[in-house]
């Protein structure tokens, strides 16, 4: 559709002349992105939870205390989780026993100070991008990005037809497309 028309021409005989005006179009594309993250108060609830369920499984009880029962399953899948989110962090097996080492509210802290030093805007903007294929591939790499919780994609058209006589102007602005 890219300034294409679906009439083949426009009369201008309404415009004071009887001559036939083909349309030229001139158009413009802007795509952009826009990105609502998570809030901290969500992301120190999706944590706290993560964390949770792997110390609950992972975690050695002291002597003192009542034997752990950990779901193992929902143990892998939080072990997954952070390390997918703080792989540069946790890359080793001995980086992570950090997650047990320590009180859980000490170690949830340092996750949180993690997240907020690595990308912590609450609402981002990407773009324009004329191109659609340059747009695509930056929202390929947003889509990775943890703690994301919306993405907006945003298409702007917008043409306009050459001059017909007496500097009369047809003008669509803009076609939103969301």
């Amino acid at each position: 559709m890219r300034g294409q028309w679906s009439t083949d021409s426009i009369q201008a005989g309404d415009f004071f002349s009887s001559e036939t005006v083909s349309p030229k179009p001139v158009h413009r594309l802007n795509y952009s992105i826009e990105v609502e993250s998570f809030s901290v108060e969500e992301i120190q609830g999706h944590l706290a939870g993560l964390l949770s369920a792997y110390r609950a499984f992972f975690l050695e009880p002291d002597e003192e205390e009542p034997p752990r029962s950990g779901d193992a399953e929902s143990a892998e899948r939080s072990r997954g989780i952070l390390r997918a989110i703080f792989g540069h962090q946790l890359g080793s097996a001995e980086n992570e026993d950090f997650l047990l080492q320590g009180e859980e509210e000490d170690v949830l802290d340092a996750l949180l100070k993690w997240t907020c030093e690595s990308h912590m805007n609450s609402r981002d903007r990407h773009g324009p991008f004329e191109d659609p294929g340059a747009c695509l591939v930056c929202l390929d790499g947003i889509a990775t990005v943890p703690f994301v919780k919306n993405i907006l994609l945003e298409g702007t058209v917008s043409w306009q037809m050459g001059n017909i006589q007496h500097g009369f102007l047809l003008e669509i602005e803009e076609l939103e497309i969301a």
